[in-house]
């Protein structure tokens, strides 16, 4: 993975920074699924989501995020970069099956991977990448994906982002981690984590080069209330005054805590 710059033959190839592996994704076709592409509105074709729109060849990518079903050594054998920038790899374990996963910062083709619920004492081959509950950390070390047994991850999932061990508790069965905020905050031990980093890290420095290519990913643009008129939006034609924002059916968009 490099990231690529492009000779300026024009003004949207001026600053444009693209990503590219040097791997293809092996059985491409095999976790992808055809659905119908709605664009962002209902059957009566109103406007459901403002910010989608039409978008080609639209497929479904499905990669496994919990990584609880299988607990058996596996080889990454392909790579692949997904429409969130997050690089992706096929994993094929030891009896055969395969599956796709998202794939730490420093791992390439050939490392292992798996999900283990032992100490880590046990295992002397490079622990990168590995899916383990947070009793089994020790201090210093750092993971991302963390999440719930069974549930989809809910912190850490940004590209090139990861979290530290602070303080381990174990009369009180908490940890103390360290957010990619900088905010401390106390988990259980029945939280699932990934070891390592985050893979693309270069993703901060992307530059799409112009609007056609979120347009082609099915990102619409975006106009504020503000600049509408008054039949458009509730905030337009400079009615705005200390009332709560709303959308343009009249929804409160803001909630109180």
């Amino acid at each position: 993975m490099f990231l690529k710059t492009f000779k300026p033959r024009n003004s949207s190839l001026r600053w444009k920074r693209k990503i590219l592996i040097l791997q293809k994704f092996n059985y491409f076709n095999k976790f992808y699924i055809n659905l119908k592409n709605n664009s962002g509105r209902s059957r009566n074709s109103s406007i459901l989501l403002k910010s989608k729109s039409n978008i080609k060849n639209f497929k479904y990518f499905f990669y496994d995020d919990k990584r609880t079903w299988s607990t058996l050594l596996g080889v990454i054998i392909g790579l692949k970069l997904n429409n969130i920038n997050n690089l992706i790899g096929l994993v094929k374990f030891s009896n055969g099956s395969l599956s796709t996963i998202k794939v730490a910062n420093g791992l390439s083709i050939g490392n292992y991977v798996k999900s283990t619920y032992f100490p880590l004492k046990l295992y002397k081959i490079s622990l990168l990448g590995f899916r383990v509950f947070l009793k089994l950390l020790k201090q210093n070390m750092i993971f991302f994906d963390l999440g719930k047994y069974g549930n989809k991850n809910k912190y850490i999932k940004s590209s090139g982002t990861f979290s530290q061990v602070l303080q381990i508790n174990k009369e009180l069965n908490l940890i103390l981690i360290k957010l990619p905020s900088g905010k401390k905050k106390y988990i259980t031990f029945d939280y699932l984590c990934t070891l390592g980093r985050n893979s693309n890290i270069f993703k901060k420095f992307l530059t799409i080069g112009k609007s056609g290519t979120n347009r082609n990913k099915g990102k619409n643009v975006i106009v504020r209330g503000v600049a509408m008129n008054p039949v458009d939006h509730p905030h337009g034609g400079r009615t705005k005054t200390n009332k709560p924002e709303v959308s343009p059916w009249g929804w409160v968009t803001k909630h109180s805590h």
